[in-house]
């Protein structure tokens, strides 16, 4: 597209940043666009978000149900339609009713909430597969127990590594800690 447009000189492509580039880059915006029309879940939109700036994204299936009515849309393609909200700076417009939505947004993947709900699971888990044993133990139908059992355990080990209960983001790792 660079090429297309010939605007080379006035594109400056950005890789390999720093954590803390990036959050300065985001912070110090006065618009971030996201204009991709593929993204499946990009940390992009919780980051743009969560820097409280307006934000302008291609319209698509992922987008709408990551972000919500947080931002302002534009039709994929439609550079036409994108440059009128830039230089019209209707982004600006109730901009900060979404900025409010996209910090619930954020909040809502947090990492914390993640981990409880990993916890919830494996706890789910256990409870059920020792009802499951205790019905064994007083049943006659051992072998429709043990096709339970063989059916839930690889499903449940594709989910979460049942040997090491950890969560990766909290200090210690130790899931069980998550209150």
């Amino acid at each position: 597209m660079v090429d297309e447009f010939d605007i080379k000189n006035r594109v400056i492509f950005l890789s390999k940043l720093s954590r803390s580039t990036i959050v300065n880059l985001y912070q110090n915006s006065e618009l971030i666009v996201i204009p991709t029309k593929f993204e499946t879940f990009g940390h992009m939109y919780l980051e743009s978000l969560y820097s409280r700036r307006p934000v302008v994204v291609a319209e698509t299936i992922i987008a709408n149900e990551i972000v919500k009515n947080s931002v302002l849309y534009f039709k994929p393609d439609d550079y036409m339609q994108l440059s009128n909200i830039i230089i019209e700076k209707e982004y600006l417009k109730n901009h900060s009713k979404r900025m409010k939505r996209g910090i619930d947004i954020v909040e809502n993947f947090s990492i914390k909430r993640e981990c409880k709900e990993l916890y919830n699971l494996v706890l789910d888990y256990w409870y059920f597969k020792m009802e499951i044993t205790q019905i064994k133990r007083k049943s006659n139908h051992h072998n429709s127990v043990d096709k339970i059992l063989d059916a839930i355990n690889p499903l449940m080990a594709s989910k979460i590594n049942l040997k090491e209960l950890t969560c990766p983001y909290q200090n210690n790792g130790v899931i069980n800690k998550i209150k």
